[in-house]
């Protein structure tokens, strides 16, 4: 049976993904705040600027032409293909969750690694009962909460999994970051 520190280490790696996916969603904002409604962010104003760039060029006289060719169109191209790769990011990151369930997760649990996703994290739910809990977000328990992107509710999203919940929580959303924790 894993302990509460057990599920925090887990819980600290899933952080990180999440984070990567919210980030990429539009859903926290640079200085890490939640942000609901979701916001186009970063990804739409590089695209919306490298357009501009494209519009200035052709749209003026015919010497913009080479303004076009030289640094508008390669700026345009080079940024719409890294924010697609960024877009593409967010279901890559989903990804990474299963691989994580499926491969390290599954086998904490006393799971084989042929077991999908789903039923890992319905495993991990059933065994942290009593053992950790997470704090209550999006609509756990059937309430709606302030933080809509908080752990319990991608794992409601993401597998159909409520996990337990406390207002003292041994796992917290303050694991969804970049920093390291300790």
């Amino acid at each position: 049976m894993l302990t509460e520190t057990d599920f925090q280490r887990i819980f600290k790696n899933f952080g990180k993904i999440i984070y990567i996916n919210k980030l990429v969603n539009g859903r926290v904002g640079n200085d890490g705040e939640d942000l609901d409604p979701p916001q186009p962010g970063a990804l739409h104003e590089y695209k919306t600027a490298a357009m501009g760039a494209v519009d200035q060029a052709v749209s003026g006289d015919a010497q913009d032409w080479i303004a076009y060719l030289k640094m508008a169109k390669p700026l345009a191209d080079s940024i719409n293909t890294t924010v697609t790769n960024l877009t593409n990011l967010a279901s890559q990151a989903d990804g990474f969750v299963d691989a994580y369930l499926k491969s390290a997760v599954a086998l904490e649990l006393g799971l084989g690694t042929n077991a999908n996703a789903q039923a890992v994290a319905a495993e991990l739910a059933d065994q942290m009962d009593g053992t950790a809990t997470v704090a209550p977000s999006g609509t756990a328990v059937g309430e709606p909460y302030t933080n809509v992107d908080g752990i319990w509710a991608y794992f409601f999203e993401r597998f159909g999994v409520s996990l337990p919940v406390s207002n003292t929580p041994s796992i917290p959303d303050e694991y969804i970051t970049s920093e390291v924790q300790a």
